[in-house]
């Protein structure tokens, strides 16, 4: 997909929360984002996480991640969910360090329909 496609999916989407969305900054340079939406009472969901190749391994996402679920809580939420790819390795290590716990697992089944 393309930059604005992935740009303004989750930001545009009608449950996005821009106050608990943020771009995160690694010495002055915009590094990565993380898009959370929630119902503005009392759930949130993470719906995604990104951070630029060259500053992975860094700690940003999982920093970024925490302080979006202090800015969460501070306004009242009490419960919080998301979701991980199973080929990002790093995304579920951060959230059950983050306190998360796997509630189900998801499939995606593709089939090919021209031939």
């Amino acid at each position: 997909m393309s930059f604005e496609e992935g740009f303004q999916g989750p930001w545009s989407h009608p449950l996005s929360d821009l106050d608990l969305s943020l771009v995160f900054l690694h010495e002055g340079t915009p590094a990565g984002i993380t898009c959370d939406g929630s119902d503005r009472r009392t759930r949130l969901e993470s719906s995604m996480t990104g951070t630029l190749r060259e500053y992975r391994g860094l700690g940003l996402a999982g920093y970024a991640e925490h302080v979006a679920l202090l800015r969460a809580r501070e306004r009242g939420i009490t419960h919080a969910s998301t979701g991980d790819h199973e080929a990002n390795a790093p995304m579920p290590a951060i959230d059950r360090r983050l306190g998360y716990t796997l509630l189900g697992e998801e499939t995606d089944y593709i089939k090919r329909l021209d031939g």
